[in-house]
């Protein structure tokens, strides 16, 4: 596992690790699955036998002449099994993610943010993305979209940080913070949310935040349906 290497500051290009990490961990899964329930999505892993395993590595690296179709039947499953065992593998660092929303380095603190919600909530983990500084705006809109995935109620920090964002001067900061606010408390939403997502769906708003696969206007579409607009 290469979390160590992001938990070494003397590392080089950390946030390039740290995206080998998502990569590895979370596979090719997008972020419009979120909430993951990995119970649901790997419920067929564990069905794999160990020469199932073998006959699928056997044809891809050890055949001179590999016949894919001798082991398709399996290959889907055993695919699946290797992801499962990624992902869990990923999930007992979970820990050191947290300590990365507090790294120094905001381009990790944006991908830690990214990761961290596909996974069951650490403890501290919504006071942890309340607290990532405004000072960077990728980093904040990570948090910001984060603080959109996580379950229940929005306590008093989680609240205090996204009222505080819809006063950004930058419009990611803004919209993410709209965003998150339209997901978590869509019954009492604050006018200004409300303004900044509507005038954001309006200018088409392009781009995405980095760790995330969907584009602002897709988390705004989804937000602005949430609210059954």
């Amino acid at each position: 596992m290469v979390a160590p290497l992001v938990d070494t500051p003397s590392t080089p290009d950390r946030d390039t690790v740290l995206h080998i990490l998502h990569a590895v961990a979370i596979g090719d899964l997008r972020d419009d699955e979120l909430p993951f329930n990995p119970t649901r999505a790997f419920a067929d892993a564990d069905r794999v036998r160990p020469a199932d395993e073998d006959a699928v590595l056997r044809v891809l690296f050890e055949e001179e002449d590999p016949d894919i179709n001798a082991v398709a039947d399996v290959a889907d499953a055993v695919a699946l099994h290797w992801a499962a065992e990624a992902y869990r593998a990923a999930e007992r660092h979970t820990a050191s993610f947290l300590r990365w929303l507090h790294d120094p380095d905001p381009a990790v603190v944006t991908l830690a943010a990214a990761l961290l919600v596909w996974f069951s909530p650490v403890s501290g983990l919504p006071g942890a993305l309340a607290a990532v500084s405004c000072d960077t705006a990728e980093a904040r809109a990570s948090a910001n979209l984060a603080l959109a995935h996580l379950p229940g109620h929005l306590g008093s920090d989680e609240l205090g940080a996204l009222t505080t964002g819809l006063a950004s001067p930058d419009e990611v900061v803004r919209g993410t913070a709209a965003i998150a606010l339209a997901r978590r408390q869509a019954t009492a939403l604050p006018d200004a949310a409300l303004t900044v997502l509507v005038h954001a769906d309006a200018v088409a708003v392009s781009g995405a935040v980095e760790g995330w696969d969907r584009s602002l206007r897709g988390h705004v579409a989804v937000a602005l349906h949430r609210l059954g607009l």
